[in-house]
């Protein structure tokens, strides 16, 4: 069956269930983040506010500074700017010249706009409908609705990962890097594409993405100066690489990190984690390079067993998405937008190859790391209180990768085994 067939037999199914996913997505994240602000927002807003303003920024990572500018502003949410790198504060420039809830607002349609772009760039990429592309990315689930409720930036950045591919599968190389630079400038998770793209023929990816990466910090450093940078990197940047963020627990189980769920199983504190299952400290640093260095060995061996492949460049940036958003080392729900990208080019690989089944595997398991707490919530209760239960999401993307890996290598095994037949 083609994509067509596919396409036309699900056809009537899929409008039902857009209207359902449109349905939760606006009574659950457009509408109540319309009249409300809340969580990420003033951080955003603060910082570009005061931008704005001419304001001295040499204090911005400073946590009670800038909680009293959140609050000059006319906003009552704890927050703070650690650890977004500096300029982060650039994101909300246009909406800060207003007022708060007038800015949210603004950002909210800004927003919508970019998920409407970011279903028709993966229409363009691959064979799969616009509509089925729009109801891949909100089985995002909990991740779209907190995006929009919160004010946060990760389906933008998501807009900037597709729209970048575009440009490099329409042989505009250098734009899609410097797209790519753009997100990465502000949110770290472009860099991890880098690795696929380390041969002679990139040179304009690479090129475009260090291009952006330096300009953008260098009008940076224009606004904030060396000082702020370097406060950045010391008390914000190399601590959030080992879970550590400022004023929240590095016990916490809604980061669904293996640093998370590794410091409750082996880590003593009299406080936050007077009960581990194993009280063993060092265990904590032992098992988690297990974890780290396994995951980069099979990682490595994928790489090295798709060179060549047709589809090398495809397979390669599905699975370094799903290895950063495995080992992130403090994930958030929104974060896991994100997982679209792989999501819907594995699921275009597999139809395109006959085996649609095959990426509905991940598909399933992308809706399931979107729409699983909801279940939680009806079937245990107060699950965030079970070791098991509250760590679904990391449970879900490494069964993710692990199932990933296996048929890329199952895939390329079976292929050398033809041509060797042959």
């Amino acid at each position: 069956m083609d994509i067509s067939e596919l396409q036309n037999k699900y056809k009537i199914h899929s409008e039902i269930v857009l209207l359902i996913l449109l349905l939760y997505f606006f009574l659950f994240g457009f509408i109540p983040g319309w009249g409300n602000i809340n969580s990420d927002f003033p951080n955003y807003y603060t910082s570009s506010k005061l931008i704005l303003e001419d304001e001295d920024l040499s204090n911005i990572y400073n946590d009670n500074w800038f909680q009293d500018k959140i609050e000059k502003y006319g906003m009552n949410e704890k927050g703070k700017f650690s650890p977004f790198p500096p300029v982060t504060s650039f994101v909300m420039l246009l909406p800060a010249s207003f007022n708060p809830i007038t800015a949210k607002r603004i950002y909210l349609i800004i927003n919508l706009l970019f998920l409407l772009l970011t279903a028709y760039y993966f229409f363009k990429i691959t064979s799969i409908s616009f509509l089925n592309c729009l109801i891949i990315i909100l089985l995002g689930g909990v991740g779209i609705v907190n995006n929009f409720l919160l004010g946060q930036f990760y389906l933008i950045l998501l807009f900037l990962i597709v729209f970048g591919f575009y440009f490099i599968e329409m042989k505009k190389s250098f734009y899609g890097g410097v797209l790519w630079g753009v997100g990465a400038a502000v949110k770290y998770f472009p860099f991890v594409f880098l690795p696929a793209f380390f041969n002679k023929k990139s040179g304009k990816i690479l090129f475009g993405f260090f291009a952006s990466v330096i300009v953008i910090n260098f009008i940076g450093i224009y606004f904030f100066g060396w000082g702020v940078y370097k406060t950045f990197f010391v008390t914000a940047f190399l601590p959030h690489l080992n879970g550590e963020l400022s004023h929240q627990s590095q016990f916490a189980h809604q980061f669904q990190s293996w640093n998370s769920f590794l410091r409750i199983l082996f880590v003593f504190n009299p406080v936050e984690n007077p009960n581990p299952i194993i009280n063993w400290t060092l265990g904590f640093t032992i098992v988690r390079a297990i974890v780290y260095l396994t995951v980069l060995f099979f990682t490595v061996l994928s790489f090295i067993r798709l060179k060549n492949h047709n589809n090398e460049a495809t397979l390669k940036l599905s699975l370094l998405s799903v290895v950063m958003l495995l080992l992130s080392p403090a994930s958030a729900s929104y974060h896991f937008i994100l997982l679209a990208f792989p999501t819907v080019l594995i699921l275009d690989y597999s139809i395109k190859k006959g085996e649609a089944i095959y990426g509905l595997v991940f598909l399933i398991i992308y809706s399931s790391i979107g729409f699983l707490p909801i279940l939680l919530h009806r079937i245990a209760g107060n699950y965030e209180t079970n070791l098991f239960y509250s760590f679904h999401r990391l449970w879900l993307i490494t069964i993710y990768f692990i199932l990933l890996v296996y048929s890329l290598l199952n895939e390329v095994n079976k292929k050398n085994m033809n041509e060797q037949v042959s």
